[in-house]
């Protein structure tokens, strides 16, 4: 942590400890045989909040090693936008209501069905 600091010191950067967390995962099967009490962490001099998740680059990372609580949010944001294409194209034929189902809820229709 010490050399993280120095480094973002010598490039004339900052950094901002509230928004900086710390995520400890266990070991895969040894949750048992390991105590989960670690040290608190500082760097620059304050403690740096542990957290259990936290997003990143636009998708959440959990300690528990699973992609649950991203794909939860995935599908929100996917319910949110179709609601939003059926509420103002509410009038229009089903071709153009595919079309931009395609063009902006999906992805995957970019692919071919031998691709998946």
């Amino acid at each position: 942590m010490n050399v993280c600091a120095d480094s973002i010191m010598k490039l004339g950067m900052s950094l901002n400890v509230s928004k900086s967390v710390t995520m400890i995962y266990k070991p895969y099967g040894t949750a048992r045989y390991v105590p989960y009490s670690f040290p608190h962490f500082t760097m620059n001099g304050a403690i740096l909040d542990t957290a259990n998740s936290c997003k990143y680059l636009g998708h959440i990372i959990s300690a528990t090693d699973d992609d649950n609580l991203d794909i939860v949010r995935q599908m929100g944001l996917l319910y949110a936008r179709t609601n939003m294409l059926i509420r103002k194209f509410s009038k229009c034929d089903i071709n153009v209501k595919l079309c931009l189902f395609r063009a902006y809820c999906t992805v995957l229709w970019l692919l071919n069905v031998e691709e998946i």
